[in-house]
């Protein structure tokens, strides 16, 4: 029959508490110290191995801090939360098969640990073992809803395999769960313009940007402002990107391409810079090959970029491009900078939303100033601020049960018609939501 081991002295409270003390004040060397020192008395002192490991790996002596880990492991194996500061040790110092045996280990003792699992997911994902990092970051967000780090990762996870509408949805989770997540709105807008909608990867851009404006977001917002043909819009989000980081080499070669792509356009703006005083223009643009400069985006250019009035009545713009659209034969795209159909125009949820909540989130200038209003139109992607203000339009004030019922008529009439619906549509969704529900017999 083997003795029975006596158990490991322990310190008593009062010899520990200076030790968290000076922890807790962020005083690590000195904790670290203190702890070593007591280790020399009681060395099977699991709770000294643990904080001599924390203070260690907050100042970075990684291979000090995982010896400590480990020691504790040893004292204490059926710890999971000890298991997981020693497998973070380990993924730290890029020992990342060690790390994931360690996360193992530490998940078949505590399945419920949501953290653990999404460390264990990051790992998996780095040894390239990304259904497995998928079905760890879905456990983890299973026990812990909006865990946004969780959902940010399982969408870049789902991005690189190959499914785009469920990062897209994934990546949406993760902004509603953390509204300040920079990173997760822009890989919503990349992930929405690599699915070919523009316009609503340009609003999650603009929200990164309100967030934290780097160089990084402005380039994000160039690019996707291109993509919809916002060439002047994205001209300023390159130099607003090089302005931040002057050796930012994309963003000067995109800026490079838009300045050569517009042609005199642009020239004559930096023409106007240099000191030039008048300018040959043409409406619309028109001219052999690329055409020429425009005049109503020189105008409105001159005015709020460099705050330059040229004299020419911004209300005139419209009606004058109209007339050269109908005598030149030469028709005028809905996305074209201020005179196209849609420049003003409005349907995704996110974009309607931070228009309502102020018009420059999106619009440079007031479409006022062209003699033109923001227009909502209803769709498969509008949310419920722009069915409220377009039935406010009609005198129509529905309830939230109301909204989202009309929400699915118009997605359902919009995806069917391949058309908005008009007013007297709109007005008879909100008679048929509110209409009151049958008594039960």
């Amino acid at each position: 029959m083997k003795p029975t081991q006596a158990p490991a002295r322990q310190p008593g409270p009062g010899e520990l508490q200076p030790v968290f003390n000076l922890y807790n004040a962020g005083r690590l060397a000195e904790a670290a110290n203190a702890a070593r020192q007591l280790l020399a008395r009681y060395p099977g002192a699991v709770v000294l191995h643990s904080v001599l490991g924390s203070a260690l790996a907050s100042l970075g002596r990684l291979d000090e801090a995982e010896a400590a880990f480990a020691a504790a492991v040893k004292a204490n194996p059926g710890s999971a939360e000890l298991l997981s500061n020693l497998g973070l040790v380990q993924q730290q110092r890029g020992r990342l098969d060690e790390a994931l045996a360690t996360y193992t280990r530490a998940v078949a003792i505590k399945r419920d640990f949501p953290e653990l699992l999404y460390n264990m997911g990051v790992v998996q994902d780095a040894l390239g073992r990304r259904d497995d990092a998928a079905a760890s970051y879905r456990r983890a967000i299973a026990l812990q809803p909006r865990f946004a780090l969780a959902l940010f990762n399982l969408g870049t996870v789902l991005d690189r395999q190959g499914a785009p509408d469920d990062a897209i949805a994934t990546y949406r989770r993760a902004v509603e769960a953390e509204p300040g997540f920079v990173e997760a709105w822009s890989n919503l807008g990349a992930a929405l313009q690599k699915a070919g909608d523009a316009e609503q990867a340009v609003a999650c851009y603009q929200k990164a940007l309100d967030i934290q404006p780097t160089a990084t977001a402005w380039f994000n917002l160039g690019t996707a402002q291109r993509a919809y043909g916002l060439m002047m819009d994205a001209a300023e989000s390159y130099r607003r990107a090089i302005a931040l980081a002057p050796a930012y080499a994309d963003a000067h070669s995109n800026l490079g391409e838009i300045l050569r792509d517009q042609g005199d356009g642009e020239g004559t703006l930096a023409a106007f810079r240099a000191g030039a005083t008048h300018a040959n223009t043409t409406v619309n643009g028109l001219g052999e090959r690329a055409g020429n400069a425009p005049l109503e985006e020189v105008v409105m250019a001159l005015r709020h970029i460099h705050g330059i009035d040229s004299g020419v009545s911004s209300q005139s713009l419209l009606p004058i491009s109209r007339l050269v659209e109908r005598a030149s034969g030469r028709a005028i795209a809905a996305n074209k900078s201020i005179v196209g159909d849609a420049v003003f125009t409005h349907e995704s949820g996110i974009h309607v939303d931070g228009l309502i909540k102020n018009p420059r989130n999106y619009q440079s200038f007031d479409p006022a100033e062209l003699g033109r209003a923001h227009r909502l139109v209803l769709g498969k992607h509008s949310g419920s601020h722009a069915v409220l203000e377009a039935c406010a339009r009609l005198g129509l004030y529905p309830s939230d049960i109301e909204v989202a019922h009309i929400i699915e008529r118009i997605r359902a009439y919009a995806t069917a018609n391949k058309q908005s619906p008009d007013a007297s549509q709109l007005k008879a969704f909100y008679l048929e939501a509110a209409q009151p529900l049958p008594e039960a017999s």
